[in-house]
């Protein structure tokens, strides 16, 4: 959801947890977009066993036909473009951060296949408590991620 021209997770978690009648107006008020990002099945197919870039591709060919508030999330593989959109996007959107994951990784339900990597000062009060930074390698290319506690040894995903 946009607020004020930035994205606020905030602003969509109280439009889930308002009464029916609270959340038609705010619909009107601040709409919503869904922004897609991976695919798990189409069409009563099952995709978690595929690669996610084979998931991707398909999600991106459904994506033709999109539109707002329907939209599919921007995707790089490319470092230096991941490195700008990292640097630029929090300050000019609220955007929280970058998920990162592997071209070959497949779904796995209850399991983490993917590292998040935050911005420090984005997002909610919540998400902006004191954290530590921590270096990790996701796929043979080195990342910064961020713990919200400093405390206790560092584990890299």
């Amino acid at each position: 959801m946009l607020v004020d021209g930035r994205l606020s997770f905030d602003a969509l978690q109280r439009r889930l947890v308002t009464a029916p009648a609270k959340a038609r107006q705010l619909v009107a008020a601040v709409p919503a977009s869904y922004v897609a990002f991976d695919l798990l099945a189409v069409a009563g197919v099952d995709l978690r066993t595929q690669r996610w870039t084979v998931r991707r591709g398909r999600l991106e060919q459904l994506a033709t036909s999109f539109a707002p508030p329907l939209q599919l999330t921007p995707v790089t593989a490319d470092l230096e473009e991941a490195r700008e959109w990292f640097d630029v996007l929090p300050a000019a959107m609220g955007v929280e951060g970058l998920v990162v994951k592997g071209a070959a990784t497949r779904y796995v339900g209850g399991r983490r296949e993917w590292l998040k990597v935050n911005s420090l000062g984005v997002g909610s009060a919540r998400s902006r408590r004191r954290g530590c930074l921590v270096p990790g390698q996701v796929a043979g290319v080195w990342w910064v991620a961020v713990r919200d506690r400093c405390r206790g040894p560092a584990v890299v995903a």
